[in-house]
């Protein structure tokens, strides 16, 4: 039975799963700490207050609009199975969950951010790297 399960992990030429995971974990966990240190800069301090302005694309012309919201969506989706695989991999799962809701458009979008940020550390984390970044902290609804 052994033999059978390592034969199958052995595909590509001998490298086992255990051996791909990690050479793709290691990238991974950077390249999601890059992106969300580029994330936290880039959002307005007021993005957690429940008063926002119009959507970011809202005044391109219609088919732009929908290639973009389509491509926006898509990587919030693909940053969102990120951060669920960091909860149990290394990364910082929460915060890139919370990342990837700020792409992500769907119903009930504010309350699932707010159940989030209702952790102290999450918000803690989140001005602590605006500091590091030389931003001003964010305004979170009840400030």
């Amino acid at each position: 039975m052994w033999d059978a399960l390592q034969h199958h992990f052995e595909a590509f030429g001998g490298f086992t799963l255990v051996k791909w995971l990690s050479i793709v974990s290691v990238p991974a966990f950077f390249g999601s700490i890059g992106l969300s240190l580029w994330m936290v800069a880039a959002m307005d301090v007021n993005h957690f207050r429940r008063h926002r302005k119009r959507h970011m694309f809202s005044d391109w012309p219609l088919p732009l609009y929908w290639l973009l919201l389509v491509i926006k969506n898509l990587f919030g989706f693909i940053l969102f199975v990120a951060g669920l695989m960091m909860l149990v991999l290394p990364g910082q799962g929460l915060l890139t969950i919370l990342l990837s809701l700020y792409l992500l458009d769907f119903p009930y979008k504010h309350r699932v951010e707010a159940v989030i940020l209702a952790r102290p550390n999450v918000r803690q984390s989140l001005n602590w790297l605006r500091q590091k970044l030389g931003k001003k902290p964010f305004i979170f609804e009840e400030d």
